[in-house]
């Protein structure tokens, strides 16, 4: 199996592992935003293709902000059961995935294209049945790192980890922010 996505940072996955959910829960280590999925059984060679085409887009995007303030639960996977997912909220996102998906595309690298709607999420649990959306206190975080994981298992898993880059405008918000934390002490 092979699929990029975004890891959620250690803190982040804790305040995800509050959210109070029903059914199987999904470890908090394996917590992340799917941005493409490549396959179940991607050679090699697709994944190397992929890194190449991925690199440019990769270096381009700065950070992304990211939010979570709801959990709905999606249609139900026949082998897994119904996903309790919590909901991501970043326009930014959308246009990385569309930028990620173009170059996949122009450099003819497959992928999957079974939910043509992007709807990023943290999947939290399985249940055996759907839930009403409910709201829950925000979570928000800043994503910095792109991640392909490939393979099936410990001895044939590999990882590439894509940091997203700091920009001048971002920085200057980082600066601005550190100021304020300074200001506040």
């Amino acid at each position: 199996m092979a699929f990029l996505g975004l890891s959620v940072p250690s803190e982040i996955r804790s305040l995800f592992r509050g959210v109070p959910c029903n059914g199987n829960k999904v470890s908090k280590d394996s917590y992340h935003i799917t941005l493409c999925y490549l396959g179940k059984d991607c050679p090699v060679e697709q994944i190397s293709d992929a890194v190449k085409a991925l690199a440019p887009v990769m270096q381009s995007q700065r950070p992304l902000k990211l939010l979570a303030k709801r959990v709905i639960s999606f249609p139900e996977n026949p082998d897994d059961g119904v996903p309790i997912v919590c909901e991501i909220d970043s326009p930014d996102l959308h246009a990385f995935r569309k930028k990620i998906c173009q170059a996949l595309d122009a450099s003819g690298v497959e992928y999957s294209k079974k939910y043509p709607d992007y709807r990023p999420h943290v999947t939290l649990s399985y249940d055996t049945e759907s839930i009403d959306p409910q709201d829950i206190d925000p979570i928000e975080w800043v994503a910095a790192e792109a991640v392909l994981w490939a393979g099936n298992n410990e001895d044939d898993r590999f990882v590439v980890k894509f940091e997203l880059p700091l920009r001048p405008q971002y920085e200057a918000d980082l600066s601005y922010l550190i100021r304020s934390a300074r200001t506040l002490l």
